[in-house]
């Protein structure tokens, strides 16, 4: 079996600036480039993006952790179901997972430790 696979060009660079990545990969687009490749942590002056997108990224991840493991298998469920469907199948299956949850008492201790100030103490997951 013989895969084929288009050739590509790329080109790498430290830009020194945002401007500078910006207008770099105009350029390289114009000159028809596909691909384009930073070092691992460019600076762009004193900014570190790539540690700053983990660090975004952990705590968007923390947030959705804190969350009700059930309503998280919920949420993720419904995603892989819906992926690829017509809009209203993705809907229906959203709707479903939601009033799945929505009796689940997760969503009641949710509730109650969000009025009473504290952090909610959910059960084991059963979705």
């Amino acid at each position: 079996m013989t895969l084929h696979r288009p050739f590509r060009f790329g080109a790498a660079w430290d830009p020194e600036s945002r401007n500078d990545l910006i207008e770099g990969a105009r350029k390289l687009e114009a000159l028809g480039y596909d691909t384009m490749v930073l070092g691992e942590h460019p600076s762009f002056g004193g900014l570190a993006p790539l540690p700053a997108l983990m660090a975004a990224a952990m705590t968007i991840a923390t947030k959705i952790a804190s969350n009700s493991p059930t309503a998280v298998q919920a949420v993720k469920g419904a995603v892989r179901m819906g992926q690829g469907q017509p809009i209203e199948q993705a809907v229906a299956i959203m709707m479903e997972a939601h009033w799945r949850s929505a009796v689940h008492p997760d969503r009641i201790e949710g509730i109650g430790a969000f009025n009473e100030g504290r952090d909610p103490a959910f059960q084991d997951p059963d979705f």
